[in-house]
């Protein structure tokens, strides 16, 4: 029986047309030992031998499995989330929220404890304030079936796995880092809201909301870049299926246009 490591390396490579035996080295034993140390729940230890290895050979099936053992120790097991990509990029309903809701509903009584001019420019940019927190908020809804990364050395080893087989030209690969694209753009999301409340927060007590804006605009950031890798990934990884990809593009093209203004334009006139 495989093991469920190597397994899963296999499926990265052959099933998108690469022949495993141009990925062979002459380290193949050790490599299948790094593997073993990856279902055996030694993921540092995985880690420390494929990084040797890949000292003495760079080939893909060490790359794919660093990141493999880079990935697991964040907790993303791959093979739990394969299904998840495509559905999640297809076009979803606009469901009602109730925490948007509540936001329209006192937003009036909360822009009356500000200063005039601070009034005048929420007032006129309110529309997109509803829609920014409104578009995190489904964001947040449609990628809850993705695990939540809650420490940072979590999002540390997920973009590591990430930066190691981004030069590995396969299509699995391509998948492999559009589902770790996806991990990370949930918690970017998550932590987007966070921001967005503590901003909220800030203004409702007429503290200065500099660092807190600066934070968003670090996460609105992150996002953007992440949803370029991301999209850019599955057209490798599905040529077929380019045209189901294009709309999760433009929708998220939109979103990122709309939130980025905002984000500064506030900073720019509310946190001086």
């Amino acid at each position: 029986m495989k093991m469920l490591a190597v397994a899963m390396g296999l499926i990265i490579l052959a099933s998108f047309g690469c022949n495993r035996a141009n990925t062979k080295g002459s380290n193949e034993p050790q490599v299948e030992v790094a593997y073993q140390l990856i279902d055996d729940g030694q993921y540092s230890e995985a880690i420390d031998l494929f990084w040797t290895l890949l000292q003495h050979e760079d080939t893909p099936t060490i790359r794919i499995g660093l990141a493999s053992a880079y990935a697991a120790r964040a907790g993303i097991l791959v093979q739990s989330y394969w299904d998840l990509i495509l559905p999640l990029i297809k076009p979803q309903p606009i469901l009602r929220n109730a925490k948007v809701d509540a936001l329209k509903k006192d937003w009036k009584l909360l822009i009356l404890k500000f200063p005039s001019h601070v009034q005048n420019i929420l007032i006129q940019n309110e529309e997109k304030i509803f829609k920014s927190y409104e578009d995190l908020e489904n964001f947040k809804t449609r990628f809850e079936t993705i695990p939540l990364l809650t420490r940072i050395d979590q999002v540390g080893d997920v973009n590591m796995a990430r930066s190691i087989i981004k030069d590995v030209a396969y299509r699995g690969t391509h998948l492999y880092r559009a589902l770790l694209s996806l991990v990370l753009i949930r918690y970017e999301a998550d932590q987007s809201l966070t921001q967005f409340h503590q901003i909220m927060s800030a203004l409702d007590r007429n503290k200065s909301c500099s660092t807190q804006i600066k934070y968003w605009i670090t996460n609105l950031e992150n996002l953007s870049f992440l949803i370029s890798d991301l999209i850019f990934d599955l057209k490798i990884s599905y040529p077929s299926k380019v045209a189901e990809i294009e709309p999760f593009e433009k929708e998220f093209k939109n979103y990122s246009n709309t939130t980025n203004g905002l984000s500064n334009l506030l900073h720019s006139n509310l946190c001086n």
